[in-house]
């Protein structure tokens, strides 16, 4: 129950100082670990000097947990300490600082994450957990601080980047992942997210995916996606419909023995409903995927307005 209360106060911010400096000496760990995260969702001087504080901490378990809060508490003083951290060589620190940077969001906050990538390399845990801050972001400002490194001279960079941008959607990733399907050492990963971008030819035959995008290239991610369920035209408006794919086709897509269709197929729904029933994992066996199937059939049988979720 205190950890469950700690982590209202996180969400629900505005609770009073005292009572989250008092939780910081309770016996469970946990419900530390949980006050310290809502210290920035709390605008009094108290929290907010202490959560300073605990974020230079000599003790590294809590100076890491308070550089995941600073992202909410979003001052000049929590960048410094973030740049401090991300700049300090080690990835116990340096990771939890780019998850906060990237929620910060700013310009400052991109140039800091930018500056990660370059420095240690797209393949590093610091330049990896840079790249996903920013893929985590979702907004045109961190989408083109990602699509920046499509040109940039290190190949890892451009196919880390690409990748990243893939899981979003963004064609513009396509041909630096094209590309990558000829490189031995990269082409595993980067038929992967050619696999989840556009739905087609996901199996063994990289050569067959390069040429059947490359004969099409203006074919938008939603008509690949169209092609890999075997749907005919665009139909017109209907309510029973997400992105232009009927929902019963979507439901059947989830029980799809291709992993990247059940993947789009989840997150159109998602983005349509705005609601979530989880994701089905890439190795997830068909029990998993019946659940997961039953689950959005269950949220449609309520009519429409009666869905409060």
């Amino acid at each position: 129950m205190r950890v469950a209360a700690a982590a209202e106060c996180r969400e629900s911010g505005g609770v009073a100082a005292d009572l989250l400096l008092a939780a910081l000496e309770d016996a469970d760990p946990r419900v530390r670990r949980q006050a310290i995260l809502a210290l920035a969702s709390t605008p009094e001087p108290p929290a907010r000097e202490r959560l300073l504080a605990l974020a230079r901490s000599e003790d590294r378990a809590l100076r890491r947990i308070a550089l995941e809060a600073l992202g909410r508490e979003g001052s000049a003083d929590a960048l410094a300490i973030l740049a401090e951290a991300l700049q300090s060589g080690e990835p116990w620190f340096a990771v939890p600082a780019c998850r906060s940077l990237g929620e910060m969001g700013g310009p400052e906050a991109m140039r800091l994450l930018r500056g990660a990538v370059e420095a240690q390399g797209a393949a590093s845990e610091d330049g990896g957990a840079a790249l996903d801050a920013l893929a985590a972001g979702r907004t045109q400002q961190t989408v083109a601080a990602l699509a920046s490194f499509l040109a940039a001279e290190d190949p890892e960079q451009r196919v880390q980047a690409a990748c990243r941008l893939a899981a979003l959607g963004r064609l513009e990733a396509a041909p630096v992942l094209l590309a990558a399907l000829e490189d031995a050492e990269r082409s595993a990963r980067a038929q992967d997210a050619l696999a989840l971008l556009l739905c087609c030819d996901g199996g063994d035959q990289g050569a067959a995916f390069a040429e059947r995008y490359r004969d099409a290239p203006e074919v938008a991610a939603d008509e690949w996606f169209r092609r890999a369920l075997g749907l005919a035209d665009v139909p017109g408006e209907d309510p029973d419909q997400a992105r232009g794919v009927p929902l019963d086709a979507l439901l059947k897509a989830l029980k799809d023995e291709r992993w990247y269709v059940r993947q789009n197929a989840v997150a159109r729904l998602e983005e349509e409903f705005g609601w979530s029933c989880g994701r089905p994992q890439r190795f997830a066996g068909m029990a998993e995927q019946e659940r997961l199937a039953a689950r959005w059939e269950a949220y449609f049988s309520v009519p429409r307005e009666a869905r409060l979720w």
